[in-house]
């Protein structure tokens, strides 16, 4: 029973440190993924503005900090299955400082993202998105925004869609462009090729609407085609245009109108999906986020309860030694002895005659002068 006591700790401390090692191993399998969906990240560039210094998309910093993230559980995972096996209290005081660290900062970027965005490079949308497209979509050397707001509209398109069939084909949309985003950026540029792809996919124009694009550079540079007041990606698609790459407006004419018609011209605007989409995916960041933070908590109570259980076992094996060893000191050896040789009480009476002692003859070695008397 004694011995059921106290393996159970163990037993449970590397249960949890099998379940920490796989999630470990699943964070490294999502942030490679993460990073392998260009379209994913590209879209995140909306999240933002070109002044921002980010060289990269925000979710390319996410995809390596979930592949750093996942490699360090991985080698504390397998620090912790070594800890399992040890006696001793050194590895199981390291390995809790390492879980420790590892939730104290998975706790604060948390926090950070949602309390703080300036600091890890996220822009509040409604604040910078209308200004940052008036000022940088279509002009050259910001061509990765650009693709950024144009690849986000067809993602949030596809999220948003109602009927599954045109979801699929949207899907498939996706697909066939995800080849050409090379060559739309070295075209358009990324910002202003994510504009027309969610122009184009999300059915909206602009951030809040086409306005946006009067007092934009691209309309002031006269950087696209001439008598165009909105971009073609704003238009009413025909339904056999082949990507956003080359819009085929249902009627192109129409569509420049001033007065904007829901009929050859989207007139939403794509900021509030864009929103939405940020939000699920901050929500599965959360919950992702939520969910270790609960597995590593279960991770510290485990060992603290190994670590407790491993001081009352040596105590229980230093006390049965010590008792031992005082029974043994208070033992006769010689009553243990005849107490194995006699299983029976000896009930027997013994007289011992008068002339027990007989008389004994002197040594002639000794005594040379009388060697035979007796004593």
């Amino acid at each position: 029973m004694k011995c059921v006591k106290y393996r159970m700790p163990k037993v449970l401390f590397g249960c949890f440190n099998t379940v920490f090692f796989a999630c470990g191993f699943v964070e490294v399998i999502c942030g490679f993924l993460l990073l392998c969906d260009t379209r994913r990240v590209l879209l995140s560039q909306l999240l933002a503005t070109p002044e921002g210094g980010l060289p990269q998309p925000p979710f390319y910093y996410l995809a390596l900090a979930l592949l750093a993230a996942g490699l360090t559980i991985c080698a504390v995972g397998a620090l912790g299955c070594w800890a399992t096996y040890m006696p001793g209290y050194s590895i199981l005081t390291v390995y809790f400082l390492l879980v420790l660290t590892l939730l104290t900062g998975e706790c604060a970027g948390g926090a950070l993202a949602a309390v703080w965005p300036r600091c890890v490079g996220l822009q509040n949308a409604r604040g910078g998105a209308v200004g940052a497209l008036q000022a940088y979509y279509g002009v050259p050397d910001y061509e990765q925004f650009t693709a950024a707001l144009d690849l986000a509209q067809t993602e949030v398109r596809v999220i948003f869609c109602r009927n599954k069939k045109q979801k699929l084909s949207l899907l498939g949309d996706a697909e066939r462009t995800r080849g050409t985003v090379g060559a739309l950026q070295a075209y358009y540029g990324q910002f202003t090729a994510v504009l027309d792809l969610a122009q184009t996919k999300l059915e909206c124009c602009g951030m809040t609407d086409a306005r946006n694009f009067d007092m934009s550079m691209w309309q002031l540079r006269r950087l696209g085609p001439r008598g165009l007041s909105v971009p073609l990606s704003c238009c009413v698609q025909d339904r056999d245009s082949g990507s956003y790459l080359n819009p085929l407006p249902l009627n192109q004419s129409r569509c420049q109108d001033i007065q904007p018609n829901p009929t050859f011209r989207h007139v939403q605007g794509c900021l509030g999906k864009v929103e939405d989409w940020y939000q699920e995916q901050y929500m599965i960041f959360l919950l992702a986020l939520f969910v270790v933070a609960l597995l590593k908590l279960g991770l510290l109570l485990t060992t603290i309860f190994s670590c407790i259980r491993l001081k009352r076992k040596r105590k229980d094996i230093h006390s049965y030694i010590m008792k031992t060893i005082d029974n043994k000191t208070n033992e006769n050896i010689y009553e243990s002895k005849m107490s194995s040789m006699h299983e029976e009480p000896i009930t027997a009476k013994y007289i011992q005659p008068n002339n027990y002692y007989s008389p004994r003859v002197r040594n002639p070695r000794i005594f040379y002068n009388k060697p035979n008397e007796m004593v």
